[in-house]
């Protein structure tokens, strides 16, 4: 049996989903264009609460949102260390490179090894 392999994604569907259309060009979030949402200056945490309940927050949702959001955003010092460590020991390294490792530093399943 032969393989065809498209040269392109045109026309391939990876997956049906409700949450994201690409029509013509534009992308839309449950029925927002990505544009609109862009030009009336949407926040990202309201675009993430779009993303996961299919409609823009009100105030009191988008506060709660952020509330709960910003409560996982703490680093520790020993941590702001170790990501200036990381930035001076590799000061020729990928902006993305080093974001991945910082990410994977933060990784709750992170063993003690180096990275």
């Amino acid at each position: 049996m032969r393989i065809t392999v498209p040269s392109s994604l045109t026309n391939v569907v990876c997956a049906q989903t409700k949450i994201t259309l690409i029509k013509h060009n534009n992308l839309a979030y449950s029925g927002y264009a990505i544009d609109d949402l862009i030009a009336q200056g949407i926040s990202y945490e309201a675009v993430l609460y779009l993303l996961w309940h299919q409609g823009l927050p009100n105030q009191q949702q988008l506060q709660n949102l952020k509330h709960e959001l910003y409560q996982g955003m703490h680093l520790t010092p020993s941590f702001i260390n170790e990501l200036h460590q990381l930035c001076h020991n590799h000061p020729t390294a990928h902006p993305m490179a080093l974001l991945r490792t910082a990410v994977s530093m933060v990784y709750p399943g992170r063993s003690n090894e180096p990275i």
